[in-house]
């Protein structure tokens, strides 16, 4: 992903820290497929081969392939591990690092069942209904990389906004904020981003009479640091995206198979980011406050930022795909999902605080819990898959999936539960124009040894929907650039042309298993999978001077172990 992604995450400037952006869509709507050991161990390219409840999610007509009734459930661990590397300045070749960080994670990729029923006299020959909750998307994420910086301050970049743009219409900061409105007011019945109030009352920024303006806590009036700032920035993301499916298929003559689910995702993803500066030499940093009993003169010793975000999301789609054995050895499948209509309840809230070594000056700000619910429509997806079996010796399969996400849009809830369009009509034009078709290659090999263990191979391809273009004056424009100058664009302006996509952003996924089943009626598999992600880039705050904001560069890998154990009757 590109550098400013993470700026709309880390800088927010709009009256609410909440999400609502391009990458807040894609990252909810896109999919990761997960399932059952053995559909995981085949790259998910399942489309046309079916049998397997892990199948279901992609191919509803997968149910019916198998002829029996089976349960299944499938526990698994999830580890992400990432490399971070600091630079105090964008474009840097100078990087502190790498520093290394590690989270795991309890899941639960896949549990269900289907029931098989055998039908009389008709088109069909049997029929059978699935229930099952398959994981679609893992958000697991932790990072934390530090370094030296001699050349800017978030307490820098918290003041200029307080100064130029506190509301996010260009205009400063109210000094009386919290004495005129009091401080639930101040927050909640003024138009001043939640950055600037809690770095205001936090004591990362005062407001000097003399100059007219705000200065951060760690610079001299010119904007120039006082000395030399550690900077540590900590960001993670925890939740998952599981989709429970309610199935029905049928089977004609062991050689045509059609079904139809109905899918409700319920995803849970919460991001939090903290962010210190500390004087590497605190003496080099006196500050003098107006007290009530008058001057104290100290020391600042340091600053934490503190973002805390949480959304709750839940949808319905409708989902109709086939199976098709034209001849002995071949399966065609496809299948096609609607566009899934989500409701997102967001809450969040940001503290600030500031610490001397008169401890009696040291002072936090912190916001109310914040809330907002909204809809959002994600994309349409379809699957076509091309599978080869060779008799008892094993299987070939080949998936290919198209996922259209310009078609994302946002709704407000109004007061009457009418859906509003204008609130949203600058981000839904940027997805229209800069979020693309995701691609998605999946492949898979499983080859049996004996009649009880089979060994599995699988890859998957996944391309950024993320798309840029250029515009009239040659510049190399990226959906941040656009919304900067959305009404340059608007107005004709500036124009976009040669829209192209990164494929190199894109995330490969390695899959291999082991699969076992008894003579009976239980089976087992397992399997180890390595995503390996494109390396991102962001900014912990946003550029005030020509001098640049610091660059810290993340290399993420995923690790997923899971265990599928299953009964069929």
């Amino acid at each position: 992903m590109k550098k400013y992604i993470s700026i709309i995450t880390s800088c927010l400037v709009s009256v609410f820290a909440s999400g609502q952006s391009m990458y807040d869509a894609i990252a909810y709507g896109e999919n990761n497929y997960y399932g059952t050991a053995r559909s995981i161990s085949l790259g998910n390219a399942m489309t046309a081969l079916g049998g397997d409840l892990g199948s279901v999610s992609i191919n509803p007509a997968g149910a019916a392939v198998a002829n029996y009734s089976q349960f299944v459930v499938t526990p698994g661990v999830s580890i992400s591990s990432c490399s971070s590397s600091f630079a105090s300045q964008y474009g840097s070749t100078q990087y502190q690092g790498p520093y290394n960080s590690n989270k795991a994670r309890f899941t639960l990729p896949n549990i269900g069942m289907n029931l098989n029923f055998y039908l009389e006299g008709g088109f069909f020959k049997t029929m059978t209904f699935a229930v099952l909750c398959n994981t679609t998307q893992q958000h697991l994420f932790f990072s934390e990389a530090a370094g030296t910086n001699n050349s800017t301050a978030m307490s820098g970049a918290m003041a200029y906004s307080a100064n130029f743009n506190a509301d996010g219409a260009g205009h400063m900061l109210e000094p009386d904020v919290f004495k005129n409105y009091g401080n639930d007011g101040a927050y909640t019945n003024t138009v001043y981003g939640w950055n600037e109030l809690c770095a205001y009352q936090g004591n990362m920024i005062s407001y000097d009479s003399k100059h007219k303006g705000y200065w951060g806590v760690a610079e001299a009036f010119d904007g120039s640091l006082l000395g030399p700032l550690r900077q540590t920035s900590q960001r993670q993301r925890f939740g998952s995206k599981n989709d429970f499916v309610a199935s029905f298929a049928f089977n004609h003559e062991d050689n045509f198979y059609l079904g139809v689910s109905l899918g409700i995702p319920f995803q849970r993803y919460t991001y939090s980011e903290i962010f210190r500066e500390t004087p590497e030499d605190c003496e080099q940093f006196p500050i003098t406050f107006n007290t009530g009993s008058g001057e104290v003169t100290t020391c600042y010793t340091g600053s934490v930022y503190d973002y805390e975000y949480a959304a709750q999301i839940d949808g319905i789609y409708g989902k109709v795909g086939f199976i098709w054995l034209p001849v002995k050895g071949l399966r065609v499948g496809a299948s096609f999902q609607t566009p899934t209509s989500m409701t997102v309840t967001e809450n969040y809230r940001t503290s600030i605080s500031s610490t001397f070594q008169d401890s009696r000056l040291s002072s936090s700000g912190v916001s109310p819990r914040g809330e907002f619910r909204y809809r959002m429509v994600s994309p349409y997806r379809a699957s076509f898959g091309l599978a080869t079996t060779f008799g008892t010796a094993g299987l070939l399969s080949l998936d290919y999936e198209i996922t259209d996400f310009s078609i994302m849009q946002y709704k407000e809830i109004g007061y009457n539960g009418s859906l509003l369009n204008g609130t949203f009509s600058t981000v839904n034009n940027v997805m229209r124009n800069f979020c693309g078709r995701e691609h998605q290659v999946r492949a898979g090999a499983e080859f049996n040894m004996g009649p009880c263990f089979a060994l599995r191979l699988g890859y998957t391809l996944k391309t950024s929907p993320e798309c840029h273009y250029t515009n009239n004056r040659g510049d190399l424009v990226y959906a941040l650039d656009y919304e900067i100058d959305y009404d340059r664009y608007i107005s004709r302006e500036l124009t976009l042309s040669n829209k192209a996509y990164d494929f190199s952003q894109s995330v490969h996924s390695f899959s291999a298993g082991l699969g076992y089943a008894s003579l009976g009626s239980f089976f087992a598999d397992a399997v180890v999978r390595f995503n390996k992600y494109p390396e991102s880039s962001f900014a912990p705050y946003a550029r005030y001077s020509e001098i640049g904001e610091p660059d810290i560069k993340v290399r993420t890998n995923l690790f997923d172990v899971a265990l599928t154990l299953g009964w069929r009757f």
